[in-house]
């Protein structure tokens, strides 16, 4: 991707430092504030959920500030290298809802169909990209640790992704979603929030029926809770923002784009060797997200707004300049929730994946819409079927390919393992079912 000059370097990154406060844009109400949240941080919620279903991590051994924690182990064999790994995908498997922590690790080739069960245990986050033979997983009750296992060789590394200067503090780490992990499997982007024990309730009244928790230790100034991106070859984390969601990496000029919702609703481009950071685009919208093109200066960016201040409710998806100027309409609906903030593009950039909403009996089902870029014309890309909700997470195989995950709509109750995979050809609109079972749990995102 070219030099993006016409922006100022803005501010440099010190590792595992807060940034500078920014200045502030307009305010918002608090109703616009709220909205947002459930809008476009759905997976902030997952992640708690996570946090619940799951007992947090043990407790931190003490202080590290060395680039290399002195916790994290050496690469062990773990399992029998698998020929051509890096054609596989993997979703966590749930055989019984009602059982917590008893999900599956399983790799399935979307070429042939072919599945196979890996001995990993108590994982509660895995992705893995195609055309890779790298294993990114999470298990409960990890130090704050993370795992790299290379299926083509069988090594298994476990990396210290962040201490926290209090020793008593439990972490708790969340990788939201596929895009967190860079394509070559270099850097990874993580969520940490850190907990410590509750005090006794030893003073209040015999019979006190009040509750404690949770708990949390002072904010360190050297680890604060929320975003970083983790360099696996240096072992060194970096703090990025409270609120943030990744559009896409740029590994030929090792930058990461970052949407922040924190400062304003910006993005910034972080050059990773360097570790600054330059400004790339903003909205005054408090529904926002870019994607910026590779191949040339333009970007995807969608608005969206609740119309709480007399203006009408709209969100909008749109071709813009490097200027985030608008240079050709994609879509635009007059609800705010109408189009949601997520877009995957195909690697030759020439089609652009986006998500459509509507509520059936209380639930919100997601269609998955292709705009090309080429012919200018949209079209709804997955079934016809209000009772089918489609993940905006998917796959690129090539740039015809694409596997995703299909959640069945129960209106009587929720059920999230009851969904499966499916491969569709963007050309012929063609779905096949890749897993001949129902019960994907988790599948490039949480």
């Amino acid at each position: 991707m070219p030099e993006m000059s016409p922006y100022p370097t803005v501010e440099n990154i010190t590792p595992v430092t807060p940034p500078p406060t920014l200045t502030p844009q307009p305010p918002r109400t608090a109703v616009k504030k709220i909205i947002f949240a459930f809008l476009s941080l759905t997976v902030i919620a997952v992640g708690l959920f996570l946090r619940s279903r799951y007992f947090p991590a043990k407790i931190l051994p003490g202080v590290n500030s060395s680039p290399t924690p002195e916790n994290s182990t050496l690469p062990t064999t773990t399992l029998t290298p698998i020929p051509q790994a890096s054609q596989y995908l993997a979703y966590l498997k749930d055989l019984n809802p009602e059982n917590v922590g008893d999900e599956e690790v399983w790799l399935i080739n979307p070429n042939d169909n072919k599945e196979q069960k890996l001995p990993l245990t108590k994982v509660i986050q895995v992705y893995k990209h195609y055309d890779s033979s790298l294993l990114f997983y999470y298990q409960a009750n990890d130090i704050g640790e993370y795992h790299v296992l290379d299926l083509a060789t069988g090594v298994d590394t476990t990396y210290d992704l962040l201490d926290h200067s209090d020793p008593s503090a439990i972490i708790s780490l969340v990788v939201s979603d596929i895009n967190q992990v860079s394509p070559d499997g270099k850097y990874l982007v993580f969520n940490a929030d850190f907990f410590t024990t509750c005090p006794s309730p030893s003073p209040f009244p015999s019979g006190f029926q009040g509750g404690f928790g949770p708990c949390q230790p002072d904010i360190s100034l050297t680890t604060p809770p929320g975003y970083y991106y983790y360099d696996f070859a240096s072992r060194q984390a970096t703090y990025i923002g409270q609120t943030i969601r990744i559009p896409r990496w740029d590994t030929q000029a090792n930058k990461l784009f970052v949407v922040d919702y924190d400062n304003g609703n910006d993005t910034k481009a972080i050059n990773l060797a360097s570790k600054t950071t330059v400004y790339v685009d903003a909205t005054q919208y408090f529904g926002y997200f870019l994607y910026p093109l590779a191949h040339s200066d333009q970007m995807i960016k969608l608005e969206g707004d609740a119309g709480n201040d007399g203006e009408p409710a709209f969100s909008s998806i749109y071709l813009a300049d490097h200027n985030g100027i608008l240079l050709k309409p994609i879509d635009k609906s007059d609800s705010w929730t109408g189009i949601q903030p997520f877009v995957s593009v195909s690697p030759d950039e020439k089609s652009i994946l986006y998500i459509r909403t509507a509520n059936i009996s209380g639930f919100q089902q997601y269609s998955i819409y292709l705009y090309d870029l080429i012919t200018g014309q949209s079209k709804k890309l997955t079934q016809d079927n209000n009772n089918l909700s489609y993940s905006i997470y998917v796959t690129w195989l090539d740039n015809e390919n694409i596997v995703t995950r299909v959640d069945p709509i129960e209106t009587d109750h929720y059920n999230a393992a009851n969904q499966y995979l499916v491969k569709i050809n963007l050309k012929t609109g063609v779905e096949t079912q890749l897993t001949p079972h129902q019960q994907v749990r988790t599948f490039n995102s949480q």
